[in-house]
Formats: C-alpha cells, sequence, structure tokens
C-alpha cells in the first residue's frame, strides 16, 4: 500500500527532492502558528 502511495507521490511532485516538501510542509505550519498566535483572541 505505502508503495502505491510513494508511486503516486512520485507522480504527482516529478523529481521533487523529499527534503524540499518537508522543508516547505514546516515552513507553512511555523507561519501558521506564528500568525495564529500573534493574532489577538
Amino acid at each position: 500500500m505505502s508503495r502505491l502511495l510513494l508511486h503516486l507521490a512520485d507522480d504527482q511532485f516529478g523529481a521533487t527532492p523529499l527534503w524540499l516538501i518537508i522543508a516547505v510542509g514546516v515552513l507553512i505550519v511555523d507561519v501558521l502558528i506564528v500568525r495564529w498566535s500573534a493574532s489577538p483572541r
């Protein structure tokens, strides 16, 4: 099952390195957390 998911992800992202995907994901989460914690409640 995971092999199929990896194959689908490979088709979708092409030759994008995994570290780039992780870095972008971490960056997005970091920005969202900073914005959410900075916004007045």
